[in-house]
């Protein structure tokens, strides 16, 4: 029997249906059964989504750069006031 990688239509994970008689897919989580038409299949929720991983990443950086601003501004303060408390 062939394997095809899916998200199950009904418990929603994505798991290797084993591919039966009669065109019949069979997730092996949940036992949910179903008809399958020849080159269709489950499509993955969100599949537009690809933005997603430009944008973790520059978040990512965004926080990191606003962190080194906060630690310079506070060495700048802390510099400042002790040459002019002398």
């Amino acid at each position: 029997m062939s394997e095809t990688q899916a998200i199950c239509p009904q418990c929603r994970r994505e798991v290797a249906f084993q591919a039966g008689y009669a065109a019949l897919a069979k997730c092996p989580a949940c036992g949910f059964e179903f008809k399958r038409e020849a080159g269709t299949g489950p499509e993955k929720p969100n599949a537009n989504s690809d933005w997603n991983a430009y944008l973790k990443p520059l978040i990512k950086v965004m926080v990191v750069i606003a962190a080194l601003l906060v630690v310079g501004a506070a060495v700048v303060f802390a510099g400042c006031s002790v040459l002019l408390g002398r």
